[in-house]
């Protein structure tokens, strides 16, 4: 538990931070990475830089996809974090959620907190 404010709330996580270029491959890898990761669910907090809820299905398809993203000529990382901070993961969750509506892929969100 972290102490939130005056109000304790447990962190949720694992999340995946995923680290993808395409530099020195073809064009159409970049495509490919961005189009498979925001079907995941991704939310980018930079270009190339993007976070996802770790859940298993979620992990074995990144993993495939990184492979790929390196077998042709590409680079990529995976990292599994957890936010130290519960009102910064709540933010990113109700962002994910936000962007999701546009995708409809809300399903891809982990529940928020509050429920």
């Amino acid at each position: 538990m972290t102490r939130v404010g005056r109000t304790s709330r447990r962190l949720g996580g694992p999340w995946l931070l995923v680290t993808a270029s395409s530099v020195g491959a073809s064009d159409s890898l970049r495509v490919t990475i961005w189009r498979r990761l925001r079907s995941l669910g991704a939310l980018y907090l930079q270009q190339s830089a993007c976070l996802l809820p770790a859940r298993p299905e979620v992990k074995r398809e990144v993993r495939r996809l990184l492979e790929r993203v390196r077998a042709q000529g590409g680079s990529a990382r995976i990292m599994t974090i957890r936010f130290e901070d519960a009102r910064e993961e709540e933010a990113v969750i109700e962002e994910m959620r936000a962007t999701s509506s546009t995708r409809s892929c809300s399903n891809e969100c982990p529940p928020s907190s509050r429920n």
